[in-house]
């Protein structure tokens, strides 16, 4: 119970933009998940992407970039974790831009993100839209409250 707690806290105060506070809550959930239910499990998986938001805002690539690559590993071609999976598809291709590497790299994880969007939106994807236009907000839409 105590990652679950530590991940809500951490999103409270990343919704009053209290992000070092945030920061804070979401690394000590991923740590205490790690140590408790391990490194396998898709809870995990979410305090990765959190945690590896807070990385990039720090300007610490490398380090949210493993973090998405885990997470990616964890939620893998287990279709009832798709719309996490779309998030941090999505959060890599973006990281990946940011980096300005390969922009074939970068294309991979969006394409895909942007498919899994259109797939878990069904009859309220707008297909006119292409993954620029689609925001972080596009994503966590798709994504059941606990696990944001």
């Amino acid at each position: 119970m105590t990652g679950k707690l530590l991940h809500a806290y951490g999103n409270v105060k990343a919704s009053k933009s209290e992000l070092d506070k945030s920061y804070e809550f979401h690394l000590r959930g991923l740590q205490q998940y790690k140590s408790t239910i391990g490194n396998n499990h898709h809870r995990t998986a979410d305090l990765c992407v959190k945690v590896s938001d807070h990385y990039t805002r720090l300007r610490q690539y490398s380090a949210a970039s493993y973090l998405l690559d885990q997470a990616l590993k964890i939620y893998g071609d287990r279709g009832y974790y798709d719309p996490e999976k779309a998030r941090a598809l999505y959060k890599k291709g973006r990281l990946l831009q940011l980096l300005q590497d390969t922009e074939e790299k970068s294309k991979k994880y969006l394409d895909e993100a942007l498919q899994l969007n259109r797939k878990l939106k069904k009859g309220g994807a707008d297909f006119r839209k292409g993954i620029e236009d689609l925001t972080d907000r596009d994503f966590d839409d798709l994504i059941v409250f606990w696990s944001k």
